[in-house]
């Protein structure tokens, strides 16, 4: 994987977070947007991300375990993007390569202004990722057996307290890591009708999840 990474001209992990702006689309549509958003109460912007008060890091993190359709990563990339700096973690091993066209469809061309941090585990991340020790960070697991309803968390709004969103994989979740999850704050995505359906989209779930921590700190 390091060979990939290095092809790519990505860092395995970057302590200090860089804060892309995305750049305008080459011939791309408006889909509904147009007004610019407001920064939250209590933290800066930074080059266009929404930063800590405290060391200049993004706030908002979206983190994929082993994800296995590229589509998905493609999609959460843009939005990542579109929601002011928000940081993309993946964590491997990876079922495709970033280099796929369908990834970089998804993404369009704003994929390569993606804050993308790439692990090579799940311990690797949790020692070295957002929430290491000495940084302030609060996760939430996102599962369709979690205790506590979306529409019931409060994220940390202090301006300092980075939100760390994660996700499983599109088959089998957060399964592998399980075990690993007691007392962590999981949490669940209102769903009706679930004699019809097992779960949403990945992409769309994390959409919805990091959107409503926005709105929450840009209250």
């Amino acid at each position: 994987m390091a060979a990939f990474v290095a092809s790519l001209g990505l860092t395995r992990s970057r302590q200090t977070a860089r804060c892309y702006t995305a750049p305008p689309s080459e011939g791309g549509r408006d889909y509904g947007s147009g007004t610019l958003p407001r920064g939250p109460k209590l933290s800066s912007q930074q080059d266009g991300a929404i930063v800590s008060l405290e060391d200049s890091e993004p706030l908002l993190h979206v983190v994929f375990y082993r994800p296995q359709i590229h589509w998905n990563t493609g999609n959460i990339g843009r939005t990542c993007i579109g929601i002011g700096g928000a940081q993309l973690h993946l964590i491997g091993p990876i079922a495709f390569s970033l280099d796929e066209k369908q990834v970089r469809r998804a993404g369009l061309d704003y994929w390569q202004s993606v804050d993308l941090h790439l692990w090579d585990s799940w311990a690797d991340f949790e020692m070295k990722g957002p929430y290491r020790e000495g940084c302030k960070a609060e996760s939430y697991f996102f599962t369709k057996y979690g205790a506590e309803s979306l529409l019931d968390v409060r994220f940390p709004t202090d301006g300092k307290t980075k939100i760390v969103l994660v996700f499983g994989n599109e088959t089998d979740g957060l399964t592998e890591i399980e075990d690993q999850l007691e007392n962590r704050n999981k949490v669940a995505l209102p769903m009706h009708n679930q004699d019809l359906m097992r779960s949403y989209n990945l992409s769309t779930s994390a959409s919805i999840a990091l959107w409503e921590a926005y709105r929450q700190l840009t209250q």
